[in-house]
């Protein structure tokens, strides 16, 4: 067991984007800003983000805001569909 200055806390953290935004600049510009937070150890030391990026149909707010309440109650990412 790691003593408790060197345990990495993981905080989850999820986007819920539109099908057609794969890959988009808007989801590569989420992607990279937890990259650059987590590179700067001053600013959330001893804690890792981890993303979950989920993708939901363009017109689709029920499968939204399911996506989004199932994500709430889990401690682990969800799984991509």
């Amino acid at each position: 067991m790691l003593p408790m200055s060197l345990a990495i806390r993981l905080s989850y953290i999820g986007a819920i984007f539109t099908q057609d935004q794969k890959d988009s600049s808007s989801e590569l510009a989420f992607k990279y800003a937890v990259y650059k937070i987590n590179k700067d150890k001053n600013l959330l030391p001893d804690t890792t983000l981890v993303y979950d990026v989920q993708h939901v149909p363009r017109d689709d707010s029920f499968h939204a805001s399911k996506k989004e309440a199932v994500n709430k109650n889990q401690s682990e990412p969800l799984k991509p569909n």
